[in-house]
């Protein structure tokens, strides 16, 4: 999506949806096209993150570019409207609104109550913003509101995957790390954060335990590696 494409088919009022897989250029997009239009018309943006670490990301790549950005978390902002603060008050003085990983109003929804709060704006018209999603999943995006403005695909290509396993126990994950070859490095996702500790506990030589900062088990999560991660 060039600068041109923005400047001959974008306007106020439109929602934008970018679909592109893991990699393929969402955040350049964001942190280098979008804020040159940004900056040649005065327009301030604010990007929406899903994950604190992201955030942090985020506020590295933009630490220059802060005169057109204001990066927030969903989860802050979904705290204020849900103590009654009207969204349209809350970013009155941005005319950009990013919704990162824009599948976070649904993924999130089983374990957060506050997701429909920010949700109800994709039904919502604001004549002087753009909105702008970004996601590699939008099926369920589309399902919940499919009138779109503008829709970009920049189509998947998952031929680096050399193999996929699938298993039912968690024992079985326990067996893959176990005997993970010399050099090789692996990543465990657990819908528990309590199960992620525990696994990181039987590797504790060899691993680093992380987790949000809203987390029970914050305390015992590596700051180093979140650094690393994030910078």
């Amino acid at each position: 999506i060039t600068k041109e494409e923005i400047y001959n088919k974008w306007a106020m009022g439109m929602k934008v949806l970018i679909t592109a897989q893991t990699g393929a250029g969402k955040s350049y997009f964001i942190q280098n096209t979008l804020y040159e239009y940004c900056k040649e018309n005065d327009i301030r943006c604010v990007l929406f993150s899903n994950r604190d670490l992201l955030k942090r990301q985020n506020m590295a790549f933009l630490e220059d570019k802060m005169d057109v950005f204001n990066v927030e978390n969903y989860q802050n902002i979904e705290i204020k409207l849900d103590g009654g603060i009207d969204f349209g008050a809350l970013f009155s003085k941005y005319q950009v609104v990013v919704f990162d990983e824009a599948h976070h109003f649904f993924f999130d929804s089983s374990f957060n109550r506050r997701t429909d709060l920010l949700l109800k704006t994709l039904k919502q018209k604001f004549p002087n913003k753009i909105f702008v999603f970004l996601t590699a999943t939008p099926q369920i995006l589309l399902e919940y509101h499919r009138n779109y403005d503008l829709k970009y695909n920049m189509g998947s290509d998952y031929s680096y995957i050399e193999s996929l396993s699938f298993y039912t126990k968690d024992s079985a994950v326990e067996a893959i790390l176990q005997n993970l070859e010399y050099g090789e490095k692996a990543i465990f996702f657990a819908n528990k954060t309590k199960d992620a500790y525990m696994m990181a506990e039987k590797f504790a030589e060899e691993s680093s335990f992380i987790c949000s900062e809203s987390s029970d088990y914050k305390n015992y999560r590596n700051e180093e590696t979140l650094r690393e991660i994030a910078f």
